[in-house]
């Protein structure tokens, strides 16, 4: 009889389990204990590389379909992101209505950490042999219009970072556009600027209590494209510029947030680990006061841990982007690298006042396109 209890027991103790693994997989609101005040943790999403250039079929279909997220957008994932008090991305290219495309040239080069191809002035002294020169196509112009898509997805801050190696297509004009699309919208941006102080400096945001900060910075750019004291430009990516933006922010907020668009060279072919000029850059970062690292470039998503309470994420990857890119070039052609999506994830950072991050959740995304259709979802369903 007692043997008999203990089967029932054991059957009803696995139903119930079943039943609770199949409520999360649903995509139920997560449970997450209160803050010390007793109020309930607010939320940022943080996501990588949005990949919709004007001339490029993922940014045909949003426009075809009125800017509606949903028309991209699978369900759960878009109801998640909304959830969130304040939303990050990297958007990858430039707002611009120039014609005028930077020409860009790589160099075969190899560090300390990694080999691969970097980008460098076009007047550069280098041997001819190492040269490969990109095509238009590698640069990316996004419409004005995008704010009316990002607005439909957030009605709330959405932080855009253009600290990133596509932020200098259209040179000098385009990056000045962008300055000028972010003022004309009430755009918060960072990673660029009207000057070096402009480029590094942070936006505050202020979240039940909890006064957030972003930064933004990268190493992929050549030299003339980086903010100087008396030139507008990209954030430039260095130990010491890294170490003074995060101890200027960190005097006027009480969680510091740094993306660092980094990662082997442009050419690199893509690792699911993290190189060591990835792992050097967060310690950095860390160790200057950042509570959250965010890493972008690399076009899938990375480690996500957890070191001496600091939170970091070596790449969230590519977020929205078209997935037939990665079927344009073959093995062994220099472009085939920098094409290869392995999709990415939204870091969900949990918040609490005179707390900092009390949690977060890493969801794994990905895009696919099927009947002219692209959709982004979570990687897991």
């Amino acid at each position: 009889m007692r043997k008999t209890a203990r089967r029932i027991l054991g059957c009803c103790i696995l139903v119930l389990a079943f039943f609770c693994a199949l409520y999360m997989s649903f995509g139920q609101e997560r449970v997450f204990r209160e803050c010390k005040n007793g109020s309930v943790p607010r939320s940022i999403s943080l996501v990588g590389d949005i990949i919709i250039g004007s001339d490029g079929e993922v940014w045909h279909q949003i426009v075809r379909n009125g800017y509606d997220p949903a028309s991209i957008f699978e369900s759960k994932l878009l109801d998640q992101v909304r959830e969130s008090d304040v939303i990050f991305a990297n958007l990858e290219g430039v707002i611009t209505s120039s014609v005028l495309v930077r020409k860009k040239t790589t160099v075969l080069v190899a560090t300390s950490t990694s080999s691969g191809f970097v980008e460098i002035d076009v007047d550069a002294n280098v041997s001819e042999s190492q040269f490969v020169e990109s095509t238009p196509e590698f640069s990316i112009k996004v419409s004005k219009d995008v704010i009316r898509f990002f607005k439909n997805i957030y009605n709330g801050p959405v932080v855009l970072s253009f600290a990133n190696n596509h932020a200098a297509d259209f040179g000098e004009q385009g990056i000045s556009d962008i300055l000028s699309f972010a003022t004309e919208f009430n755009v918060p941006i960072v990673g660029i600027g009207h000057d070096d102080d402009e480029a590094a400096k942070a936006k505050y945001f202020d979240i039940s209590g909890t006064r957030v900060a972003f930064l933004a910075s990268t190493d992929l750019l050549p030299q003339s494209y980086f903010a100087r004291e008396d030139r507008l430009g990209v954030a430039e990516l260095t130990e010491k510029k890294l170490r003074s933006s995060i101890k200027e922010a960190k005097l006027h907020a009480d969680v510091v947030i740094v993306a660092l668009h980094t990662g082997g060279g442009l050419f690199s072919i893509f690792s699911y680990e993290p190189d060591e000029g990835q792992k050097r850059f967060a310690e950095i970062a860390t160790a200057a006061g950042a509570d959250i690292v965010v890493g972008s470039h690399p076009h899938g998503l990375q480690k996500v841990e957890k070191r001496g309470g600091k939170l970091i994420a070596y790449s969230l990857g590519a977020f929205i982007y078209n997935p037939t890119v990665s079927q344009k070039y073959s093995k062994g052609n220099p472009f085939y690298g920098p094409t290869q999506f392995k999709g990415g994830g939204l870091l969900e950072v949990y918040i609490c006042k005179g707390e900092g991050v009390v949690d977060f959740e890493v969801v794994p995304t990905k895009s696919i396109r099927s009947k002219n259709r692209t959709q982004v979802g979570r990687a897991d369903d």
